[in-house]
């Protein structure tokens, strides 16, 4: 997901922000693990999550959003709120540009 549009879809209603996320375990993929990165195009500071994390700053992200992400393996529902609260996102791997 190298931008916010490639996640959020075409949808009448969307919010630029996520604040925090955890991962879905299923029998497909028993682990997830992203990198979510400061800036689009997958630049600037990035970290590694494959947890839950009700709040991204409470985690140590200290960026007001996340620009772009890479989901490495198995797939996150991404919360516009802190807290999991808000619109959600389901984030996949090998998903990506709305699809």
């Amino acid at each position: 997901y190298p931008h916010w549009d490639a996640y959020s879809g075409s949808i009448s209603y969307h919010v630029e922000r996520l604040m925090s996320l955890r991962p879905i375990y299923c029998a497909s993929h028993q682990s997830s693990r992203m990198i979510i990165f400061e800036k689009e195009n997958f630049m600037g500071r990035s970290v590694e999550v494959c947890d839950d994390y009700p709040s991204l700053q409470g985690m140590g992200w200290m960026m007001p959003e996340v620009g772009s992400m890479h989901v490495q393996c198995g797939a996150f529902v991404c919360y516009q709120y802190p807290g999991y609260r808000g619109q959600q996102y389901i984030m996949e791997c090998e998903r990506h540009s709305g699809e």
